[in-house]
């Protein structure tokens, strides 16, 4: 059983890699592996964050009988939402019972084949490794952007670097974060060059600044700003080379006028409009469930109305399709009710909130799921479970197993 499980972490590290063809960019080889440790695990173990997780997952049930999309895109947006329930449930119970190791040098060695298929497309050869993807890789080194190593696109590969900063804040010691982390905020910048994801890391790095002011943390506000003014530095000295990038032209002209961040990139626009869908739905249908299907009308009937011009035009109104994203389609499919999702993961969290890791780690998990990500990403699902095992009385809070510390 321990063989399956160590199986199953490695499908959740690499998650776009495309080995049943069933033509989607998220792969489901995690979810099927995590039905069958689930159904060979005696005596499972539930808490509350799983099980608002499967209450989640019945409302999808009862939302697809209402459904206005197709049948295979209903039921993808079934299989989202019980993507996390599902994963979370079975990593939850794999740790718990079996006690699965994760040394530091296993999750580096992911870490650094990332990178080096990164390295190898931006530097020598563009379509390297792209076979092992469903329909080979969109936009690498196309209009600003960068490559996408083991993933679809390069916003992707942004968000996974990112998901893998959460993974390592929460699970290891600081010191390996020193060597992990800096290595992925150099693939997410320079490699992926997603907007996207740079945006969610900035978002998340000013709100955790800002709890650590009202706390008085000043030693945290001053080594973050180090950290920042490095970064800047950095910037800098890369500048010519990301001038071009997509990334830098809009953090520029934001700079510039930050009223017209979604009229200055379709694609951002599209993003932006997805992320705030919930405020949207909060203002014109008082917070209610709106249901699978609905999201593209309900966004040209405001066009049509005139609302938001800021926000919308017809080129982002044409460009808008199915709602996709974590907790921004929760809360947009189930109104109110979707609020029991970012609930859970607090639930999760809930014990690592008393190390500043802990805090950051679920601001920016938080944040990032608010953007345009498949909840069936099984890093999601990953993420909760080892945030969950971490809080299991009797273990250690400053240790996973005798080698790897948080």
């Amino acid at each position: 059983m321990k063989a399956l499980g160590y199986i199953f972490i490695f499908l959740c590290f690499f998650p776009y890699i495309d080995i049943i063809n069933i033509g989607t960019d998220t792969q489901p080889n995690a979810l099927v592996v995590a039905a069958l440790l689930l159904f060979a695990i005696p005596n499972k173990k539930l808490n509350w964050s799983i099980l608002i997780l499967w209450i989640l997952f019945a409302c999808s049930i009862i939302l697809a009988f209402f459904s206005t999309l197709s049948v295979f895109d209903t039921i993808k947006n079934i299989l989202n939402y019980m993507s996390p329930a599902l994963i979370a449930m079975a990593g939850y119970n794999v740790f718990k019972r079996y006690k699965l190791e994760l040394p530091f040098g296993l999750f580096l060695t992911v870490v650094l084949t990332y990178f080096i298929v990164g390295f190898i497309q931006m530097y020598i050869d563009p379509g390297f490794m792209t076979s092992v993807l469903n329909q080979g890789a969109r936009g690498i080194m196309l209009a600003g952007r960068g490559v996408v190593s083991l993933c679809p696109e390069p916003a992707f590969y942004g968000s996974l670097c990112l998901f893998f900063i959460v993974f390592s804040l929460i699970m290891y010691k600081p010191g390996q974060n020193m060597i992990a982390v800096p290595i992925l905020l150099v693939q997410l910048i320079i490699f992926s060059q997603s907007a996207t994801s740079i945006f969610v890391l900035i978002v998340a790095s000013l709100m955790f600044l800002a709890i650590q002011l009202l706390r008085f943390r000043l030693r945290y506000i001053l080594v973050s700003l180090v950290l920042f003014f490095g970064i800047i530095v950095l910037f800098n000295q890369a500048r010519e080379r990301l001038e071009e990038s997509r990334a830098a032209i809009l953090i520029e002209e934001i700079a510039k006028n930050p009223s017209l961040i979604a009229q200055l990139d379709v694609s951002a626009g599209v993003r932006i409009t997805s992320t705030i869908s919930p405020y949207l739905s909060a203002r014109h249908n008082a917070f209610l469930p709106m249901g699978m299907g609905r999201y593209k009308d309900f966004i040209r009937q405001l066009y049509q109305e005139g609302a938001y011009p800021g926000l919308l035009n017809k080129y982002i109104v044409i460009e808008i399709g199915r709602l996709g994203g974590g907790i921004n389609m929760i809360l947009f499919h189930l109104g109110f009710i979707g609020l029991l999702f970012p609930l859970a993961i607090y639930l999760a969290f809930r014990k690592n909130l008393n190390r500043q890791n802990g805090v950051y780690a679920f601001l920016l998990f938080l944040v990032l799921l608010c953007t345009q990500i498949q909840l069936m990403q099984a890093m999601i699902g990953l993420i909760l479970a080892v945030a969950m095992y971490k809080r299991i009385p009797g273990v250690d809070e400053g240790k996973f197993n005798d080698r790897q510390a948080v």
